[in-house]
């Protein structure tokens, strides 16, 4: 299932990624394929997890987190 992801960063700046696919969160990373909406192509990316102050990944109903 596709979802919208926000990653805040520590300077202020929030990132807001689409059609968020195969997200993993790891001890030290987070990684996940989206859709870029200027370029049209469809991307894999990761953030080391100390280099971020935290991220939301939108919740479907019936979604149990798991």
């Amino acid at each position: 299932m596709k979802k919208d992801l926000i990653i805040w960063m520590p300077n202020g700046h929030t990132m807001k990624f689409e059609n968020v696919t195969e997200f993993r969160g790891f001890e030290t990373i987070i990684q996940f394929e989206y859709d870029g909406v200027s370029t049209s192509k469809h991307r894999r990316a990761a953030f080391e997890r100390s280099k971020i102050l935290g991220y939301a990944l939108e919740k479907e109903a019936g979604d149990d987190g798991n």
